[in-house]
């Protein structure tokens, strides 16, 4: 955490100064993205294992999941849908509607009643145009 008394307003920075900062944080960003890039194929590769779980495989051949398809993914929907069902969990029914791709579209509609009438006037304040209509193409 930087000491806001030995803050320095960026303008006041040198090239070289400004050129070290922009260096940092091409870095740390650099970084960030390596680690988020990095979780993302651990996940994967977590939820491409077989499910190891007994209780997990037998109740997914129960519903008539093919033992190929036994992973650690289809375990961790299974286990949502419980979620679902037995608790109510709207956050997880969300999270799986949004994943079969039935996720409702988010639209904002912005309606105005009527164009504003608008006068555009010269430099002499004689008026060009009055509305829409008047505008020639």
């Amino acid at each position: 955490m930087s000491n806001p008394k030995t803050l320095k307003p960026y303008a006041s920075l040198t090239d070289e100064e400004k050129k070290e900062l922009h260096r940092k944080g091409g870095l740390a960003c650099n970084a960030k993205k390596r680690r988020k890039r990095q979780l993302k194929e651990i996940i994967g590769l977590l939820g491409n294992m077989d499910a190891i779980d007994e209780t997990i495989r037998e109740r997914l051949k129960a519903l008539g999941v093919d033992a190929n398809e036994w992973t650690q993914d289809v375990a961790a929907v299974q286990a949502m849908y419980d979620e679902v069902i037995i608790n109510g969990n709207v956050a997880a029914f969300n999270s799986l509607r949004d994943t079969k791709g039935e996720k409702p579209t988010e639209k904002q509609e912005i309606s105005m009643p009527s164009m504003p009438n608008i006068t555009i006037v010269a430099g002499d304040g004689r008026p060009i145009s009055r509305s829409e209509d008047e505008i020639e193409d």
